[in-house]
């Protein structure tokens, strides 16, 4: 289980999100602005956080606290992220101005999916990706709440949240251009949870690790179906974004 582990566990963590790189946002260089930009975004939170846990000596001790303050820290860039986005979407920089108002919604939906996807990239290949390369070993690893090896049950968890990263994206965009807090809060706790949950996995409790699955599967499916509404209600944004 050496090469064949890397690659089984490389596809099921970021096929998703390759396949929407390869034929939606490659082939827009404008798109491909977008991902490298929010990916630079992500790197900058995770380095905010990685200074505030150094600074701050008790974080170094309770794993939640850890966690809490650098979910915090990411949600906030990503929504500086999205006032950034805010200011060029109606300059001259973007040449819209000439598109009809379908037109306008359906290409901002893909910048806020090239958004999602590079937020999303940069996550995933810093979190998963030291995992990932360790299965290349002889043989494999195990954890005493676990079933399978700790290289598949990351590739699951990480492929769980690329799409959830992306899902937060277009929810927290919304929340923040319509002022509903409602969205922006979900995005924040959802994201928590998700988190959160992954400390059950350090318990020495026998197919604990199915627990973290199952409720990032349900965080996905909820933030989904917002989506769903989202979409179905159309995200319009106004000439004075």
């Amino acid at each position: 289980m050496t090469l064949s582990t890397l690659i089984g566990c490389a596809f099921i963590a970021f096929s998703p999100l390759l396949s929407i790189l390869i034929f939606v946002i490659l082939p827009k260089p404008y798109l491909v602005v977008f991902s490298i930009g929010s990916a630079f975004f992500w790197l900058l939170s995770i380095l905010l956080s990685s200074t505030i846990w150094w600074i701050v000596v008790p974080l170094r001790e309770i794993d939640i606290l850890t966690i809490i303050q650098s979910v915090i820290i990411q949600e906030l860039v990503r929504a500086g992220f999205y006032y950034l986005y805010s200011k060029t979407l109606n300059s001259k920089i973007m040449g819209r101005s000439d598109k009809s108002r379908t037109d306008q919604k359906k290409l901002i939906l893909l910048d806020i999916l090239a958004i999602g996807v590079g937020y999303s990239l940069a996550s995933s290949s810093i979190m998963y990706g030291g995992i990932l390369w360790d299965s290349r070993g002889n043989g494999t690893f195990y954890i005493n709440s676990c079933m399978v090896s700790i290289f598949l049950n990351s590739a699951i968890l990480s492929l769980i949240n690329s799409i959830l990263n992306i899902s937060w994206t277009f929810i927290l965009f919304d929340g923040l251009k319509n002022l509903n807090y409602i969205k922006i809060i979900f995005v924040v706790i959802t994201h928590l949870i998700t988190s959160g949950s992954t400390v059950l996995n350090t318990l020495d409790v026998e197919y604990i690790c199915i627990a973290p699955i199952a409720i990032n599967l349900v965080i996905l499916m909820l933030s989904l179906a917002f989506n769903f509404y989202i979409f179905k209600t159309n995200i319009t944004f106004s000439k004075n974004y």
